[in-house]
């Protein structure tokens, strides 16, 4: 699968999902030729109003397979896996 994270640069500097696609929301359609059409996306945000509008135009581009990462990206910390700060692959 591969992760889009459709949130602002600011947020994404702040932390991120380790190889993830960076998309913000509002320039998704834009990029979309650059998004893999032969594997499931897992789209998020930080807690899931913008993956789902994300999962919308996807859906409307022909791809076939975008799920939203329920509860953001603060859902998967909590659920324990790892994110990048800065350069650094950390924890939760």
């Amino acid at each position: 699968a591969v992760a889009i994270d459709v949130r602002g640069p600011g947020e994404r500097a702040a932390q991120f999902i380790e190889g993830s696609l960076s998309m913000p929301l509002n320039h998704l359609i834009e990029h979309v030729a650059e998004i893999p059409r032969d594997r499931p996306l897992i789209v998020h945000c930080v807690g899931g109003d913008r993956s789902s509008t994300a999962i919308s135009a996807l859906l409307a581009h022909g791809f076939r397979t975008a799920l939203n990462l329920t509860g953001g990206i603060k859902a998967w910390r909590e659920a324990g896996f790892p994110v990048v700060q800065g350069e650094e692959l950390v924890q939760a």
